[in-house]
């Protein structure tokens, strides 16, 4: 057969199609996210809720909701795939961020991305019957996120028995989003001026987070509400604890729940921050913050400036005695992602990411994240606290740095 454009052109789209199913045979290739820690199987569910002037909200909220579900509840339920929305969708609104050309765009990345499950049930599960209201966190993504890229987080909570909301920004902050079932789509929106353009972006996500609150407060009262998807909604009348309700957040989704948090009369019981960029929060917007933080970062990603800026914000607009600082060693800022939870450990150093084994990183995560809501929001009563791990300090591996020595390390590894 003589060779030409056409028959190559052939070849090459076959080798796109074939490549991924070949590549997830490879043991050393295989995508997969860390299991949940806990000892509860969890179920999330994907909702939309439009704006509504009645309920004071602007944006409305696209989200996923993890809970705890009964491990007898639809026992041949499938995992839930990892990216939400048509087939595609995410993958392709990431690699048109990326910059990647057709055949990675159009073909590979949404070929593998496609087929990854998170450790969390489809379809429309129950909620676990428990004697006690359960606890919340509402979960902040950032710039080029989505509303599952932290799964691994949000389904490790779940499977000690919270409730996680996880927003999906649309600021055009994110890789893609969309409105009304994914028919108006909301592309990424690249800043002419960064720090007002994301200060600019703040003000709306600081909105969508508290919409979330709202959100939780009408599912809690039971009140009829119109799921866009088309799907329907978990039933928490009644379940949730509104006293008792986090704000976290990663990097921009950082900047969003510190913000969130001197929002006048805000309504989270505590706040988890995770490498915040400062810069995006105006001066005049710094107010004091009541209720204690937890602030983890990794070893690689502060500027000097930014690690001075939240050190200022956090020894003078916040004093709560439960305040916690920690520095994970050996770590990269995209560390906290399911990026580092799907690759395997031999691809992640080649996208980015930092030496710390993944089982070991989200380990590390678990015990620092859980065991300090234990300790502040949850106290050491009742179910969820029981099987919450014990937030023990002083006796933490030595990658896990807290306090001052996590300050002095900090600024110790920064570049000059």
């Amino acid at each position: 057969m003589r060779w030409s454009a056409g028959n190559g052109a052939v070849v090459l789209s076959l080798l796109f199609v074939l490549l991924p199913f070949a590549w997830r045979r490879l043991p050393w290739t295989s995508l997969g996210m860390v299991p949940n820690p806990g000892p509860l199987s969890v179920a999330v569910s994907h909702l939309e809720v439009a704006a509504s002037p009645r309920s004071n909200s602007q944006h409305g909220v696209l989200a996923s909701v993890w809970y705890p579900t009964p491990s007898s509840s639809k026992p041949t339920a499938s995992k839930r795939k990892w990216m939400p929305g048509p087939d595609g969708f995410y993958a392709q609104g990431l690699a048109e961020h990326l910059g990647l050309p057709w055949p990675l765009k159009g073909v590979l990345l949404p070929a593998l991305v496609g087929t990854v499950t998170m450790d969390a049930l489809a379809g429309d599960q129950e909620l676990l019957a428990t004697a006690e209201k359960l606890p919340v966190v509402v979960m902040s993504h950032g710039v080029a996120g989505w509303q599952t890229l932290h799964s691994t987080i949000c389904g490790a909570l779940a499977s000690y028995g919270f409730v996680v909301l996880a927003v999906e920004h649309r600021d055009g902050s994110a890789a893609i989003a969309a409105r009304n079932n994914y028919t108006d789509i909301i592309e990424y929106q690249t800043p002419t001026d960064d720090i007002e353009f994301r200060q600019s972006q703040l003000d709306q996500r600081v909105s969508e987070v508290l919409e979330a609150f709202d959100l939780l407060k009408n599912l809690h009262e039971g009140r009829d509400l119109q799921n866009l998807l088309g799907t329907s909604i978990p039933s928490l009348e009644g379940r949730l604890d509104l006293t008792r309700v986090a704000i976290a957040g990663h990097s921009f989704g950082g900047s969003t729940a510190f913000r969130a948090l001197m929002t006048p009369d805000q309504p989270f019981a505590a706040g988890i921050i995770i490498d915040p960029g400062m810069s995006s929060i105006r001066a005049h917007d710094r107010a004091s913050i009541t209720a204690p933080i937890l602030s983890v970062h990794a070893e690689v990603f502060h500027s000097r400036a930014n690690l001075q800026d939240m050190r200022a914000v956090l020894r003078s607009g916040t004093t709560h005695a439960r305040n916690a600082f920690v520095v994970l060693k050996g770590t990269t800022h995209r560390d906290f992602t399911d990026v580092m939870s799907a690759l395997p450990d031999a691809l992640r150093r080649v996208a980015g990411h930092g030496g710390v084994p993944k089982d070991k990183f989200f380990g590390g995560v678990d015990r620092v994240i859980g065991g300090w809501l234990k300790e502040v929001m949850l106290g050491r009563q009742g179910a969820v606290a029981k099987v919450l791990p014990t937030y023990l300090v002083g006796q933490e591996p030595g990658w896990i740095i807290r306090e001052e020595a996590a300050w002095e390390y900090l600024e110790a590894v920064l570049p000059t």
